[in-house]
């Protein structure tokens, strides 16, 4: 079983109570194999170093984590043209978070949110 959830993918009040959760699963033995973190994210910088300290902690508690819906939010002028800088940073993105998963041997699986999303 997993426990799939957006926004806690950093270390923030979210995902302490995720980590709350899921380690008081495992103390318990309640059947939970990993946590799904949903990344939405909002912008080009994010902090992929939050990203992989998360995982790491979810991790050492024996489970796997997958990134569940992985897609970079790309900043548009009125009429919805990126500028052509924002359109390499936001494939740069893509490859650091990939880049936290796989130096986790705990994080197991990476899946994009469909190949556009209109919202983000």
């Amino acid at each position: 079983m997993f426990y799939n959830e957006a926004e806690g993918d950093t270390l923030n009040r979210k995902s302490e109570a995720i980590y709350a959760m899921v380690r008081d699963f495992k103390n318990r033995g309640v059947p939970i194999d990993g946590v799904g973190l949903q990344l939405h994210l909002p912008r080009l910088d994010y902090d992929t170093g939050a990203i992989a300290a998360n995982m790491e902690r979810l991790t050492k508690l024996g489970l796997q984590v997958h990134i569940a819906e992985l897609d970079v939010a790309l900043p548009v002028d009125p009429q919805g043209a990126p500028r052509p800088e924002d359109l390499q940073r936001q494939a740069d993105a893509y490859p650091r978070v990939v880049r936290a998963c796989l130096q986790n041997p705990g994080c197991t699986a990476t899946q994009t949110w469909g190949f556009t999303d209109k919202y983000s």
